[in-house]
């Protein structure tokens, strides 16, 4: 994600500000009857906040860029636009977004998921979601760390590492989703992971909450 913005001024992060302020936790409508959870639609989000935009003077756009096709998985890079609509001051946010589908709907799916981030991570809304709470286990793991660890700087390393069920997971969705090697390596670079080796716990969290709305994704459309 980059970020620029075009004759900024206090008053449209003010707008901004006053947002992220009213927010609140957006109510989880998706329901994943294959994992047997809820989640944060698109619609959700964009129902959630939109009369706040709105309310505080900020009109919003997106455009996309780029695109591209990597196997069964979509990519497209949105550019966001919010303006002041007293001022005229702009901030525009680009956003990758990914999306797999087996028919002509991965591009759809991929502005989506970018729209749902960017809205997400730009007016902090909480749904209630945690990468790191995903597997149940993590807080077991770390105990049996400790206990089997060495002091030092060795130990620590270990217990950053993901656990085993934090990559049979990842495996499993993975095989789920159809992804080979080279896909699921692209989702992870647009993560900032490097490699699996320098992949941490809290990263392994993430990888698996993106992938698990791309299963989601899925079976919605």
């Amino acid at each position: 994600m980059s970020k620029e913005t075009k004759q900024p001024g206090a008053n449209i992060w003010k707008k901004v500000a006053l947002v992220q302020a009213q927010v609140e936790r957006i109510p989880k409508n998706g329901y994943n009857g294959h994992h047997g959870y809820h989640y944060a639609t698109e619609s959700d989000v964009i129902e959630g906040i939109r009369k706040m935009i709105n309310d505080a003077g900020l009109a919003f756009f997106s455009n996309i860029t780029e695109f591209r096709q990597e196997g069964k998985i979509a990519w497209v890079l949105v550019e966001f636009y919010l303006v002041d609509t007293e001022t005229g001051e702009q901030v525009k946010s680009c956003y990758w977004g990914s999306g797999q589908d087996p028919g002509d709907k991965g591009i759809y799916k991929a502005y989506s998921g970018a729209m749902k981030y960017f809205l997400m991570k730009n007016f902090m809304i909480p749904t209630g979601d945690d990468p790191e709470n995903d597997i149940r286990t993590d807080k077991d793991s770390e105990k049996k760390g400790q206990l089997n660890s060495k002091p030092g700087n060795n130990g620590r390393k270990n217990r950053n590492k993901p656990n085993s069920e934090q990559l049979n997971r990842i495996k499993e969705l993975s095989a789920e989703l159809g992804y080979s090697s080279e896909e699921l390596q692209n989702i992870a670079v647009s993560l900032g992971i490097k490699d699996g080796k320098s992949m941490g716990k809290q990263q392994a969290g993430q990888l698996i909450k993106r992938l698990e709305e791309e299963l989601e994704e899925s079976i919605a459309f």
